[in-house]
C-alpha cells in the first residue's frame, strides 16, 4: 500500500479535473484530505510527512481534554491530546468504519463513502509538531520597503477638480448637450454627507451650513467629513458588502465585525489603498488577531479553498478585471484574456501539485483518502463552524479513484498582462502577487481603484461596469481616468486626496435635476445621478433623525433583513419594511415644532411652496411619518 503523505507544494497548478467535495456546513463536521503518493511501493504502515503550516488560523480553543487548532492549510485539522498521547485511527479497510474513538479524543474521524480502503494514522503529539509554533505567531508581512520609500506628491485639489470639469465640459460641448446648474446648498449638503459619511446631517449641522456665507464652506465641509470617524465606517461597510456580495453562505458577525472595524480604522487613518490591499491579500495568523484575513475567508466554501474563486474575486475587486469567463475557455470576445491567464493567476492561491509527483498509470494509486469527522466539540450553544483563510501555498489533489487522474496541464503562476514572476518552490506566493498588484507600474490596480471611487460618487464608473475593464470597454472620459490614476498613484494611493479632487469639482456639485436637453444623458455627467441609499445608510440616517436604535424583536428583524441582504446597494424588499419600522418607532417627541425644521431634519432642505400647499393643515407627526416613507428620503440626489 502506498504511503499516505502530505507533500510540499510547488509553484505550479493543475487546471481542475474535478472536485473532491464541498463541506455541507454541518456543526462539527471536519474534513481531512490526504493523498496517496505515486511512486514505488512504500512501507506497510502509513505515515505522515508533515508540511509547514502557512494558513491563517481562525480559532485556538481548549475544549475538554483536547486542544483544537481550527484552520485549513491543505491538510486539515490537528487534534492535540491533553496528555500528549497519540490519536490513532488505523486498521483493515473492512474494519475501519467499525473503529471506536479513543477515550481521550473528543473528535472522531470516520470514512466517507468515497474513500474507505486505506488506514490512516493521525499523530497528535504536540512535541512532534514544532512547525505549528510559527503559525501561532504568524503576522501579515510588512508592506514592501521599496514601495513605502517612494516619494509622494499631491497636486492642489482645485487643479485636479478643474481638470475634471474641463474634460467633462469638452465632451458635453462636442455632444451639444448643456449641463445642469450647480446644486443649491441643501442638495449639496445632503449629497456629500451621504456620499462621504453614509448618513444625513443633523438638524443643527444643516442649519449651520445653510446659514454660513463663507465662499469656501463646501471645500471646508468636505475636509470636515473626511476627518469624521463616520467616513471610515461608511467606506468599510461598502467594501465589506462588496467582499460578501457573491457569497452563498453567511459569515458570523463575530468574523465580519472585526474585519469591518479594521477597514474603518484603515480608511480613517488614510493608510493608503495599496497598503490596505497588500494586507488583505497577504494576511496570515489568527483571524481574530489579524482581521484583514477575513477577505480571504470570503473565497472559501465552508473551509475548502477554491483557488479559482479567489482569483476571480481578487481580479475583479482589486484590478477591475473580470476574467472568470476564461476559467473554462479563452474569453469569447476579449482576446486579451486567455484560458491560461486565469489559471496562472489562480496558481498564486492554489494548493498545487509538485510536478515531480506526476506518475505513470502503473504507479497511480487506486483511491484518494478523505475522512470526515462527525464529532461535536463541547462549547457554547451558539458556536458555529469556523471559517478559514486559505494558506499561501498549495495542495496535492488526486481525483477519485473511480475517475482516474488525467494530467491536463501544469501552469506557472503568472501575472495578468505581465512577465512571469520569480518564485521560490517553498513559497509563500501571495506576497509575490500582492507586490505586483500594488506596484505603481501595475496597469490595473490604480485605475481600478479610481474607477470604483468615481462610480461611488457619480453612480457610474468612467469604465462601466467597474469590474470589467478591458480594451473593448473604453472609458467615457479616458483623459480623466488617466490623469486621476496618475495623481492617485503619485499620492501614495491616498483615498482621501482623491475624494477631495472629485467632490470639489463642479461636475460633482451639479444638481440632479435634469434639463429637457440632457435628461437622457447617462454617461457624460451633464447632471448628477440619483442613487438609492444602502441599508446601512438608512440605518445610520435613522439614528440621526429619530434618535436611538431599534430594540428587542424589531432589532432582530432589522438584523435579519439587512445583514442577510444579498445586494446591499439596491433597493430590495428589506428597505420598505425597515422604513415601516422607522415610522412605527419614530418618537413623537422628536418631531420638530415647525414645518421648516421638520423638512430640514428629514430632507435637509426647507419645504417649497408646493410642499406647504400640499401639507396644508396636516398634523406635523403625520407629515413626519410621510417624509420618512418618501422616495426623496431613500434616495441621494
Amino acid at each position: 500500500m502506498g504511503a499516505v503523505t502530505f507533500s510540499r507544494m510547488s509553484r505550479t497548478a493543475f487546471a481542475p479535473v474535478g472536485n473532491l467535495g464541498i463541506w455541507q456546513g454541518l456543526r462539527g463536521l471536519i474534513l481531512l484530505v490526504a493523498t496517496i503518493a505515486v511512486g514505488p511501493a512504500a512501507a506497510a504502515e502509513p505515515e505522515f510527512v508533515e508540511t509547514p503550516f502557512e494558513g491563517v488560523i481562525s480559532e485556538l480553543t481548549l475544549k475538554d481534554d483536547s486542544l483544537l487548532l481550527k484552520s485549513y492549510n491543505g491538510v486539515g485539522y490537528r487534534v492535540f491530546s491533553a496528555d500528549d498521547t497519540e490519536i490513532l485511527l488505523e486498521g483493515e479497510p473492512a474494519k475501519l468504519a467499525d473503529l471506536k474513538p479513543p477515550l481521550h479524543a473528543n473528535i472522531w474521524y470516520k470514512p466517507t463513502t468515497r474513500a474507505y480502503k486505506h488506514a490512516v494514522k493521525i499523530v497528535a503529539q504536540k512535541e512532534k509538531l514544532p512547525y505549528l509554533h510559527p503559525a501561532l505567531q504568524a503576522k501579515t508581512p510588512p508592506f514592501p520597503a521599496d514601495l513605502a520609500a517612494l516619494p509622494v506628491h499631491r497636486s492642489q485639489r482645485g487643479d485636479m477638480a478643474a481638470m475634471i470639469d474641463r474634460h467633462v465640459d469638452q465632451r458635453l460641448k462636442a455632444a451639444q448637450i448643456p449641463s445642469s446648474p450647480l446644486a443649491d446648498d441643501s442638495e449639496f449638503l445632503r449629497r456629500v454627507y451621504l456620499d462621504i459619511t453614509g448618513r444625513t446631517p443633523s438638524l443643527e449641522q444643516t442649519k449651520a451650513f445653510l446659514a454660513s456665507t463663507d465662499p469656501a464652506k463646501r471645500a471646508q465641509l468636505i475636509d470636515q467629513l473626511l476627518a469624521s470617524p463616520h467616513f471610515g465606517d461608511h467606506f468599510a461597510n461598502l467594501w465589506r458588502d462588496l467582499a460578501l456580495y457573491e457569497e452563498t453562505h453567511r459569515f458570523q458577525t463575530k468574523y465580519i465585525e472585526p474585519y469591518r472595524q479594521w477597514l474603518a480604522d484603515e480608511y480613517n487613518a488614510n493608510r493608503g489603498w495599496n497598503r490596505m490591499a497588500w494586507s488583505q491579500i497577504t494576511a496570515a495568523g489568527i483571524v481574530t488577531e489579524q482581521p484583514e484575513g477575513f477577505y480571504m475567508l470570503t473565497s472559501m466554501q465552508m473551509g475548502q479553498t477554491d483557488a479559482s474563486k479567489i482569483a476571480a474575486s481578487t481580479s475583479r475587486m482589486f484590478l477591475g478585471v473580470d476574467i472568470q469567463c476564461a476559467q473554462c475557455h479563452d474569453h469569447f470576445y476579449i482576446d486579451q484574456w486567455k484560458h491560461q491567464d486565469f489559471w496562472r493567476l489562480a496558481a498564486f492561491f492554489s494548493h498545487v501539485r509538485d510536478e515531480g509527483n506526476v506518475g505513470t498509470a502503473g504507479q497511480a494509486s487506486s483511491v484518494a483518502v478523505i475522512f470526515e469527522g462527525d464529532g461535536v466539540p463541547q462549547g457554547k450553544s451558539n458556536d458555529r463552524v469556523p471559517y478559514y483563510t486559505p494558506p499561501q501555498g498549495a495542495r496535492i489533489e488526486i481525483p477519485d479513484p473511480t475517475d482516474p487522474a488525467i494530467y491536463l496541464e501544469t501552469v506557472e503562476a503568472s501575472y495578468l498582462d505581465g512577465p512571469q514572476p520569480e518564485l521560490e518552490p517553498s513559497g509563500p506566493y501571495r506576497p509575490v502577487l500582492a507586490r505586483w498588484m500594488v506596484d505603481p507600474q501595475n496597469p490595473f490596480f490604480g485605475k481600478a481603484a479610481v474607477n470604483r471611487l468615481w462610480a461611488h460618487f457619480f453612480a457610474r464608473g468612467l469604465v462601466n461596469p467597474v469590474d470589467d475593464m478591458h480594451a473593448l470597454n473604453e472609458p467615457s472620459h479616458p483623459e480623466i481616468l488617466q490623469q486621476l490614476t496618475a495623481e492617485f498613484l503619485a499620492s501614495g494611493t491616498d483615498v482621501k486626496h482623491l475624494i477631495r479632487c472629485l467632490c470639489n469639482s463642479q461636475t460633482y456639485q451639479r444638481t440632479s435635476r435634469p434639463l429637457p436637453e440632457n435628461a437622457s444623458d447617462e454617461t457624460l455627467c451633464s447632471h448628477m445621478a440619483v442613487k438609492v441609499l444602502t441599508p446601512d445608510m438608512l440605518a445610520d440616517s435613522r439614528e440621526i433623525i429619530i434618535g436611538g436604535r431599534l430594540g428587542g424583536r424589531d432589532a432582530k428583524r432589522y438584523e435579519e433583513l439587512f445583514i442577510n441582504d444579498e445586494l446591499a446597494t439596491q433597493l430590495g424588499y428589506g428597505i420598505p419594511h425597515y422604513l415601516r419600522l422607522m415610522v412605527l418607532h419614530a418618537d413623537e417627541r422628536q418631531v420638530p415644532a415647525t414645518l421648516d425644521d421638520l423638512f430640514l431634519k428629514v430632507l435637509s432642505r426647507l419645504p417649497t411652496d408646493e410642499d406647504r400647499k400640499l401639507m396644508g393643515d396636516e398634523d406635523l407627526n403625520d407629515i413626519y411619518h410621510a417624509l420618512l416613507n418618501s422616495a426623496e428620503f431613500i434616495h441621494n440626489h
